[in-house]
């Protein structure tokens, strides 16, 4: 969540056009009449193509054009269908034009993982829904996670944002998510996704505007405020565009890019990976350490890594012994079996007591020192 570069102050604003096409049929063939465009009027500083059937002749074509162009500075293709051949085009002719400064493709490459991530919906978004029906917040914004983790519960960034919703740790520990040396609460999927719906809705109700929110999860308020002084007071994403962070440029693009992609799939002929398991498979239960996952995973025949990837927030795999509650997430066919046999299950962790002599007597041989001025540690070990 690190704000991008500085932004560019009004005067070095970049003098030219911003061209957004969105949601439409514009294919190969009108993706060829914009290069001739293109090359026509040479002001374009700014391209947007989301969703409009470009293929992999059209992205070929548009590499080939733009690799004199001299004006564009940033161009985001998201949602095409323009394959691996069409983005190594395009990355190619970033070697040849020094001028673009940013290429933004997204729905168009790492097909894996994005079949990866429409597999694991199944396991997150029911559990997401249902605390965003809990705060009014419009069902789409599960979409973000995807855009901010890729729905990997241990995702953690170069700067140390951590989980699902990438939360770092000072804004963490503003919505409870707490972090020890066992337990990092940015793991929890449903503690974290409470904690973003909060945050979410603070800045919303702050901006009164979806996609400034947005922008502010991103680079935080700060970065947003001085955006909208920057333009002169206005208070649309798209009217402060120029004055956002770089990265925050694309952030709202690739989070209209991610809820098409999500939604029809079919259309970048993506099959999601059935994930290892579904939301309503599993359930949970409150108990007290110690337990390693070790020791659950020999005693309820479950492998080691279904242990860990029902239970992400724990980073040692192991319950501690702090004498609180802690949650513990088991397919549903086996929590019956913990529950009968938790007793005796807890108790094979228990370390066996030595009541030897020599223990006891090493135990009743205590000696009260009484700290005085100018004392140190060496000093009274000595």
């Amino acid at each position: 969540r690190a704000p991008g570069e500085d932004t560019p102050r009004p005067s070095s604003r970049p003098r030219g056009r911003y061209v957004s096409l969105c949601e439409n049929k514009l294919g190969d063939t009108g993706a060829i009449d914009l290069v001739a465009q293109l090359k026509k009027n040479q002001d374009v500083v700014y391209l947007y193509i989301g969703s409009c059937n470009i293929g992999v002749e059209g992205a070929i074509a548009l590499a080939k054009a733009l690799e004199d162009n001299e004006t564009l500075l940033i161009l985001e293709i998201h949602c095409n269908s323009i394959g691996d051949e069409g983005a190594e085009a395009l990355s190619e002719m970033l070697k040849v034009n020094t001028t673009l400064k940013t290429l933004n493709l997204y729905g168009n490459k790492k097909r894996l993982l994005s079949a990866k991530v429409m597999g694991l919906q199944e396991y997150y978004f029911p559990m997401m829904e249902e605390i965003l029906d809990k705060y009014d917040m419009p069902y789409e914004m599960k979409y973000l996670s995807v855009v901010e983790s890729a729905l990997n519960p241990t995702a953690k960034s170069r700067v140390g944002a951590s989980g699902l919703w990438q939360f770092m740790y000072s804004t963490g520990k503003i919505y409870d998510l707490k972090v020890t040396s066992y337990k990092d609460d940015r793991f929890d999927p449903y503690k974290s996704t409470e904690a973003a719906c909060k945050y979410l809705s603070y800045l919303n109700k702050y901006y009164d505007d979806w996609n400034l929110a947005l922008a502010a999860y991103n680079c935080g308020p700060g970065n947003v405020n001085k955006a909208i002084r920057r333009s002169g007071g206005k208070k649309g994403y798209w009217e402060i565009y120029p004055y956002l962070p770089r990265e925050t440029r694309g952030y709202v693009p690739a989070f209209i890019a991610v809820n098409y992609v999500m939604n029809y799939p079919s259309e970048f002929n993506i099959k999601a990976i059935k994930p290892p398991t579904t939301h309503f498979d599993n359930d949970t239960i409150h108990i007290k350490g110690p337990i390693t996952f070790s020791l659950l995973a020999s005693t309820l025949n479950l492998s080691l890594e279904q242990i860990e990837y029902l239970n992400p927030i724990y980073k040692l795999n192991m319950i501690p012994n702090d004498g609180k509650l802690h949650v513990l997430k088991l397919p549903n066919e086996h929590l019956g079996v913990f529950i009968s046999n938790q007793d005796s299950i807890l108790a094979l962790y228990q370390p066996k007591k030595d009541d030897s002599e020599e223990v006891l007597a090493a135990q009743q041989q205590l000696e009260i020192y009484r700290v005085r001025n100018g004392d140190y540690l060496g000093k009274i070990a000595s």
